[in-house]
């Protein structure tokens, strides 16, 4: 009976320290998820961004926070949408744009692109003579850092590829410049 005992207490100590264990797993597995910047804070996206190795700004000066950025010598901005006191974002759009003169192709351009890519959309205002592309971030399903940087990687190579097309759509004449139109500040 004495063994018994023992064996019992043995299987009791050993299940204790096995629950211990596992809700020290979950408690750090809480804190590495809590540990984890919530992009739909623009203050917390500029620090990820920051922490990848852009340069950025951010204006909260206007009705939508606004985050201006530089990726791949292009300047492009992030306007964060449907705030909560300027926090808790839903949605955020990154989006490059550039002038342009004589040329009267540009919304079909745009539309071409559109018509052929999945990633980024293009757009034209020929009033003002300027095109551009744009993309949308669902902010509310979040990100990792890891998640994010390779979102931004991906925006940043869809800009490349997309002023590529526009040197050879729009300013095979003129030339582009290089810089994108700069309705945002430059960084």
């Amino acid at each position: 009976m004495r063994r018994f005992l023992h064996l019992a207490l043995a299987f009791a100590g050993a299940a204790a320290a096995g629950a211990a264990f596992s809700a020290l797993e979950v408690a750090v597995g809480a804190a590495s998820v809590a540990a984890e910047p919530d992009p739909r804070d623009p203050a917390a996206f500029l620090t990820m961004l920051q922490d990848f190795g852009y340069k950025a700004q951010l204006n909260e000066s206007g009705e939508n926070p606004r985050i201006n950025t530089r990726a791949e010598a292009l300047n492009y901005a992030i306007t964060f949408y449907g705030c909560d006191d300027g926090r808790a974002c839903p949605v955020a759009i990154l989006a490059v744009s550039w002038s342009y003169s004589g040329s009267d192709e540009a919304m079909g351009v745009a539309n071409r692109w559109n018509a052929e890519k999945f990633l980024g959309r293009a757009w034209a205002v020929p009033a003002e003579k300027y095109i551009g592309l744009d993309r949308t971030l669902n902010l509310r399903t979040g990100y990792t850092k890891d998640g994010l940087e390779q979102e931004i990687d991906w925006w940043a190579e869809t800009m490349v590829e997309f002023r590529g097309y526009l040197e050879r759509e729009v300013f095979a004449e003129e030339g582009i410049d290089g810089e994108p139109r700069d309705p945002w500040r430059k960084i």
